[in-house]
Parts: structure tokens; C-alpha cells; sequence
């Protein structure tokens, strides 16, 4: 995903990431902070969960644009463990194994879906630090098992056909992808709103720790968005976030 200042790239009409989703710049304005840089305020709209909100941004901060790529693709056929399908804006084929089609037995020849990813990309900034290095851990078998059941809540409130959710482990270069959820249906509204769901849930519960280190040699583990909270709140230690 590519990088610009604020000042540049914070308009109307603009998609940007922000907390981890993408979000549209609805309008703008522009100010000074006495004799500090400029600001713009912008006020925005998740694309996922339609919800506005405002946020205010240095011109020399560095955001990052979303790109959140929609696909309509029709399922042509399958191999036995691979299933073929053809985008339907380019007509190029291409396959997904039939373990990431564990709805398979439900496709029919020529049937359309629209397909909804987001990938998810490591920051380099962390309010006034330069982050140059990430590291993730997690509790492997208990992350997977988490990621399972965000599978089974999204099948619960949408009629999806396939779930795709990937987390990096180990070591991760700035500005790397280190999530990549996939969610396929028969119309994008399902999708757009598993999507959003699985994106929360996935950062809420899944156990996955974040080591980040930064320029000034400091570093910093960040836990799920529960331990956040309580850290937050002067409950949980960093010895608590690694436990």
C-alpha cells in the first residue's frame, strides 16, 4: 500500500486506512496550531460499516491509502482439488485450492460471486516514533482455533461461500502485509459486512502479540485490543501482555 503526507493526500473522495480499515474522506478542513505545522481534519466514512467519523492530522504525517479490491468472478470448474473461477472484469482464470473452499459442494457451474479482500499493512510510524522492525508471536494452536470461530460467527450472519483469514508470525519488515482476510458471496453487501465483522473480531480476540522497535532503539510489545484497553487503564504490565 503507498505512503503520502497528509497535507497532500488528505481530500474529499480520498480512500484511506485508518486503525487497520479502510475508510473515504468525505470533506475537509484546513488549519494552523499557533506557530507549530498545519492540520487538516477530515471527516470520514468506513466503507465497510458505513459509520462517519473525525480525525486530525499533522500536514508532514505520513497515511496510507486503502486498497480494498472487490472482485466478481463466476466458478467455472474444479479438478478435485483445485477450483477454477474467471474474473469477470479481466476474463483471466485463476484457482484456489479446495481447502479454502470448504463450501465447494454448494458451487455450480457458471454460478457468479463477488469476492472482498483487504490486506492489512504494518505502520511505520507510532505517534511521534519511527517503527523500523516488527516481530508477531502467538499461541499458535489457540490463535487457530480463535480464527476458526470467527469463521463459524461470520457463517452465522451471512450467507458467505468462502473465508480465507492468513496472520504473519515471526519476523515482519515495515510496510510488509501481515493480514490478509478473504470473504467470498453472491452479493457484496455480505461480504463488505463479514468482512468489517471478521477484521474486528480477528484484532479483538485472536492471540497475536506485536514486538514493535523503533528508531530510537525503544520497543514496545502490543497485545489484542482487550489487553489494550486494560493496559490502558493501568491493569496489565507488559509481563502481563506476554503471559
Amino acid at each position: 500500500m503507498s505512503k503520502e503526507r497528509a497535507g497532500k493526500a488528505v481530500k474529499p473522495g480520498a480512500a484511506l486506512v485508518i486503525d487497520g480499515a479502510p475508510h473515504k474522506v468525505l470533506k475537509i478542513t484546513q488549519g494552523k496550531r499557533g506557530k507549530g505545522g498545519g492540520y487538516v481534519r477530515a471527516y470520514m466514512k468506513n466503507v465497510v460499516t458505513k459509520t462517519t467519523t473525525e480525525k486530525t492530522f499533522l500536514v508532514d504525517e505520513t497515511v496510507e491509502y486503502a486498497e480494498m479490491e472487490k472482485e466478481d468472478v463466476q466458478y467455472n470448474w474444479n479438478d478435485g482439488s483445485n477450483f477454477y473461477f474467471m474474473n469477470l472484469s479481466t476474463f483471466e482464470e485463476f484457482s484456489l485450492p479446495k481447502e479454502e473452499c470448504p463450501d465447494w459442494e454448494f458451487f455450480s457451474e457458471g454460478q457468479e460471486v463477488t469476492m472482498r479482500n483487504f490486506l492489512g499493512t504494518t505502520r511505520e510510524f507510532f505517534e511521534d516514533k519511527d517503527v523500523v522492525h516488527l516481530e508477531y508471536e502467538a499461541y499458535t494452536d489457540m490463535a487457530l482455533q480463535t480464527m476458526l470461530e470467527i469463521c463459524d460467527k461470520v457463517r452465522e450472519r451471512w450467507p458467505v461461500l468462502n473465508i480465507v483469514i492468513q496472520h504473519k508470525l515471526g519476523d515482519c519488515p515495515v510496510l510488509d502485509v501481515s493480514v490478509a482476510i478473504i470473504i467470498s458471496s453472491e452479493h457484496r453487501k455480505e461480504s463488505l459486512a463479514a468482512l468489517s465483522f471478521a477484521i474486528d473480531e480477528l484484532k479483538l480476540i485472536v492471540p497475536i502479540w506485536k514486538k514493535e522497535h523503533y528508531g530510537d532503539g525503544d520497543c514496545n510489545w502490543k497485545s489484542n485490543a482487550q489487553q489494550a484497553k486494560e493496559a490502558a487503564e493501568g491493569t496489565t504490565t507488559e509481563e502481563d501482555a506476554k503471559r
